[in-house]
């Protein structure tokens, strides 16, 4: 399984968010997303920086944006790594979408860890994009408030992730963000 990194945006989310304005462009936005997913990241040796594939930028446990890695520098006067790629369109379904692992909580001091992302078919050319710049533009009550699924029939089926959870022998659905969801428990 192909091995992401997915970075803690809590600081630079919410401010390219409160930033935006009318005359913020599309582009304005996935330039500046790029720009903090990949950012600088520290604790992150030659090891794992070469083992990632691809770097998911989370925020409030969801992620928010996906880049595919095609190289990585790391700064020698702070040891920080700052890695280069473009938006992965082969996983622009995994925006909005619950983190492996789940949200980052008080006392975790590492804002970056390692997550597989199940390997999926190629989508659209500017998919990623276009479900980064999606949310964040998102109306309600800022990044990541409730919204309606994008989806529905067998789109939505499409979507919908079923995997097992290792750690406590259940399995772990992952649905579009603002879909709802009723669970229907059989006797056996």
């Amino acid at each position: 399984m192909p091995s992401f990194m997915a970075v803690h945006l809590k600081d630079s989310y919410p401010t390219l968010a409160k930033d935006l304005t009318d005359q913020v462009t599309d582009d304005d936005i996935t330039e500046s997303l790029e720009h903090i997913t990949l950012g600088v990241w520290a604790n992150v040796s030659d090891t794992r920086a070469n083992d990632t594939e691809g770097v998911l930028g989370v925020y409030k446990g969801a992620i928010v944006s996906a880049y595919q890695v095609t190289a990585w520098e790391r700064n020698p006067e702070d040891e920080r790594i700052r890695f280069h790629g473009h938006a992965d369109d082969s996983r622009a379904h995994l925006i909005g979408t619950t983190v492996q692992g789940g949200p980052w909580v008080r006392g975790q001091s590492n804002p970056t860890r390692q997550v597989d992302v199940p390997p999926t078919a190629p989508a659209a050319e500017g998919a990623a994009d276009r479900a980064a710049v999606d949310l964040i533009r998102a109306d309600g009550d800022g990044p990541l408030a409730p919204r309606t699924a994008r989806f529905t029939g067998d789109e939505l089926l499409e979507r919908v992730m079923v995997r097992r959870d290792t750690r406590n022998g259940g399995i772990i659905v992952e649905v579009p963000s603002g879909t709802r969801v009723a669970i229907h428990p059989t006797k056996e």
